[in-house]
């Protein structure tokens, strides 16, 4: 959900113009105006927002200059007009806000009270783009699987699938022992992730089905799970969130042909699939 610049300022318009319809009023900047340090305005709840989509939040410097520049700057203008001031970054939300970001939005709260100074990251976006019913989400979001694009996988689409995978490295070993549900609770997984997991196990008989169905190769299965075997622990030696690591695996098993929903819904089951009967993400230690 990480994107930069134009791209998550039309991100963010997108959600809140379609959470909150004939309330929430986009901005753009306006000739030698500029947007007056203004990237959207929600009528109902008197809040301004600005929105900062930099390559990285760490740059400490550019980045306090910047809280500062677009709320003093908000000021002059829009003072009679909000009560709660909102700045929007792209933070990925398992490593959160530098705190000296937060220490900023502090300082500025108690400096200028009654006024409210809080922030929104990926996390309250999400929360405001899950609220919407399906058909909203997959206009914002069009190549994130749906209950409708789940129920057409066939056989057919994870052929594509199964055969990126297949050329991947393989581990040694891999245990295709069940798993238990609690494997999500465990693992720490994000809300939005634990969704597509249940959404992809819908499917995974199909799936078994297919590593069943090839008698000709019945070693296929078992180099499909070394190979995420392989990948998960590569990921996690690299430092990543389970969230990361999940999106990481998308990538994985799809590579670039990863395009569309039905796609998309394909490669959520097959990792659902090896999340119930391999080792990608922790086990459950045993009582």
């Amino acid at each position: 959900m990480r994107t930069r610049g134009s791209a998550f300022q039309v991100f963010f318009n997108e959600i809140m113009t379609a959470r909150h319809p004939s309330d929430f009023i986009p901005t753009r900047p306006w000739g030698n105006e500029g947007d007056r340090k203004c990237d959207g305005y929600l009528q109902s709840q008197r809040q301004l927002f600005q929105v900062y989509a930099p390559e990285s939040l760490m740059k400490k410097q550019l980045a306090l200059k910047k809280i500062d520049g677009d709320f003093s700057g908000a000021i002059p203008y829009w003072k009679d007009f909000f009560d709660t001031w909102t700045f929007v970054h792209n933070s990925d939300p398992q490593s959160g806000l530098p705190t000296f970001m937060l220490e900023k939005l502090l300082l500025l709260q108690n400096a200028h009270k009654p006024l409210i100074c809080n922030q929104w990251g990926c996390s309250e976006l999400r929360n405001k783009l899950f609220e919407l019913p399906e058909y909203k989400i997959a206009t914002i979001l069009p190549d994130a699987p749906s209950d409708i694009s789940m129920s057409k996988l066939t056989l057919a689409d994870l052929q594509d699938v199964l055969d990126v995978i297949q050329t991947q490295p393989a581990s040694p070993d891999c245990d295709l022992t069940e798993a238990s549900r609690e494997k999500l609770n465990y693992n720490d997984l994000g809300w939005y992730t634990r969704d597509l997991f249940q959404m992809g196990l819908r499917k995974t008989k199909l799936v078994g089905k297919y590593f069943n169905d090839r008698i000709w190769d019945p070693t296929h299965g078992d180099r499909v799970a070394k190979a995420f075997t392989t990948r998960y622990l590569e990921l996690k030696q690299e430092g990543h969130s389970p969230d990361a690591i999940y999106w990481q695996l998308q990538i994985f098993a799809g590579g670039d042909r990863v395009c569309s929903s039905d796609r998309t819904s394909a490669v959520t089951a097959v990792l659902s699939y090896l999340f119930e009967k391999c080792d990608i993400f922790e086990r459950v230690p045993q009582q």
